[in-house]
């Protein structure tokens, strides 16, 4: 399953391609590790090249069943893109946590910039709102500390983007 954040990310990204239904890389030696992280069933991280080298394209594994064998294995991809502006993650964060849109841009700002006074200088609004709209998003996705949050955003249904089978 794809959403189209992933969709986007991979026509962005000459490095990574989809075939019968398995996120693969153009170079072997990337997709011999991501297909290691998937089997080993375990939660990992692997990083690839992009345009800004200080900014790598991540992708996370999480396996989505942990006591299978490696020819079962599942996991969820979560493709993290930082060149990406987030505007379909203050969308989607608007639909599944019924956000404002100025919260779900807070919210998706505090995923790539993490400091509150940062966020709110970006989302060009004061401390005392960001704090106030900070408050509301920690209600509306039953979290209570941006950390808890963050984790959230970056693990949770607005960043998944893709699930494979791995039919190894």
């Amino acid at each position: 399953f794809i959403n189209q954040m992933a969709r986007d990310i991979l026509e962005h990204y000459d490095d990574l391609l989809l075939l019968n239904g398995q996120l693969g890389c153009s170079k072997q030696d990337d997709t011999r590790k991501l297909r290691e992280l998937v089997q080993a069933g375990d939660d990992g991280q692997l990083l690839l090249d992009s345009a800004e080298p200080s900014k790598p394209l991540q992708i996370l594994v999480t396996p989505l069943n942990r006591n299978k064998t490696d020819s079962d294995a599942i996991a969820a991809l979560f493709l993290l893109d930082p060149a990406n502006k987030s505007g379909h993650m203050i969308e989607t964060l608007q639909r599944l946590y019924q956000l404002t849109q100025a919260e779900a841009r807070l919210a998706a700002t505090l995923a790539q910039e993490p400091r509150l006074a940062q966020a709110a200088e970006i989302s060009h609004i004061g401390m005392s709102t960001a704090r106030t709209h900070l408050k509301r998003i920690f209600s509306k996705t039953t979290t209570s500390s941006q950390s808890e949050l963050i984790h959230l955003l970056v693990t949770g249904p607005a960043g998944l983007l893709i699930r494979v089978r791995n039919k190894s």
